[in-house]
């Protein structure tokens, strides 16, 4: 029963207080999730107490009788609905989407439907999800989205996801359709650029798939949706054309004798003449970053080619290393090496400031063709 309370003790929505415990306690209470239900065990015993105490004290058996055939036929009453659970009618379900039929002929032809960014319950409208797995269920195709009670943490498959997508893997083992938004359209520019994909609008959604397969029967091929889907391919590559330009060179004496530039890589993925690389890089000695910027180093045997990065707050890296606040060591970066000269280069890190403050270099090389 104290279990069930638990050790926050609440009025409605308002805490009325919270009693300290042990952290061990805290831990293996929340594998159980929901601790109310620890409360039925006292219920039961109560109705089984109560009902031993009634049936022996000293009153009239018929009296007793008839008391316990009341409160029977009062439970069956209020359980009648699960006698009744089989006659239920079926009901219907509507989307807001324009044309359902249309929906479930695209995700027919596909093995698999994945919502970009994985696991969202609302992409374009409040809780839109269940209108895409409503409509996958009818298309008989399997999708990455839903509602569970728990679930691991999902980093692991978003990154192995945006792996993929940066390496342009469509159509390999399986037909696959990514459904996402405009917001998130930048992370499918690597793919984009190679001209390997297709994108259609339908209802604020972007459907995208590889290029190989022919769904244009499909769609109305408008004058509308063609300015659309230039627009986004423009859009796309005014970027990346900005990007190719977007680096410094440096002589590699500019390097030398510099502090220890400690880093992680969570991501390195070399596809083509494009990089895709995230993780976080510090100045060793230093228990702050503050004004600090992180770029990423292309080195070959004389120069070294400088990209500046996206940061990211890291705070774990902060506490891991007990530095005092390296918190925005953290970065995320897709390099184009288009531009660069033809050679193998090795990846490293620059922190800089007003000046170059560290340098370190990774296992990590890449070849431009």
């Amino acid at each position: 029963m104290l279990f069930s309370i638990s050790h926050i003790v609440t009025l409605g929505d308002t805490v009325l207080f919270e009693a300290p415990i042990p952290s061990f306690i805290k831990t293996l209470g929340a594998i159980f999730r929901a601790n109310g239900r620890f409360a039925w065990p006292f219920y039961y015993f109560l109705i089984l107490f109560s009902i031993i105490i009634f049936s022996k004290t000293a009153i009239n058996k018929n009296f007793k009788t008839s008391v316990f055939l009341f409160l029977l036929c009062l439970q069956v009453y209020d359980i009648q609905h699960v006698f009744n659970s089989k006659d239920l009618p079926y009901g219907t379900f509507d989307t807001k989407l324009d044309d359902d039929k249309k929906w479930i002929s695209i995700f027919s032809e596909f093995d698999e439907i994945i919502t970009y960014p994985p696991y969202q319950n609302t992409m374009v409208y409040n809780q839109d999800y269940q209108d895409l797995m409503f409509l996958a269920n009818k298309a008989k195709t399997p999708i990455t989205t839903g509602y569970v009670a728990r679930m691991k943490p999902i980093h692991i498959f978003k990154d192995s996801l945006e792996r993929n997508i940066t390496k342009g893997t469509f159509n390999v083992d399986k037909k696959s359709i990514y459904v996402t938004t405009s917001e998130f359209i930048n992370t499918f520019q690597t793919p984009i650029y190679q001209n390997k994909l297709t994108i259609k609008k339908l209802d604020d959604f972007l459907l995208i798939y590889s290029n190989k397969i022919d769904l244009e029967k499909l769609f109305n091929n408008s004058v509308l949706d063609k300015k659309r889907q230039d627009s986004i391919f423009k859009t796309i590559s005014n970027n990346i054309e900005k990007a190719f330009h977007n680096f410094k060179k440096i002589n590699n004496s500019l390097l030398e004798n510099k502090n220890v530039a400690k880093h992680g890589l969570d991501e390195v993925t070399i596809t083509d003449n494009t990089l895709k690389i995230r993780g976080w890089a510090f100045e060793e000695q230093a228990e702050t970053n503050l004004n600090d910027s992180i770029f990423v180093t292309l080195t070959n045997q004389q120069d070294s080619y400088i990209f500046g990065t996206n940061l990211i707050s890291r705070p774990d890296v902060t506490a891991y290393f007990n530095k005092q606040n390296i918190d925005s060591c953290g970065f995320d970066q897709l390099i184009f090496g288009d531009n660069l000269p033809v050679d193998k280069y090795d990846i490293g890190f620059i922190i800089k400031n007003k000046k170059i403050k560290a340098y370190g270099k990774t296992e990590h090389s890449i070849i431009i063709k």
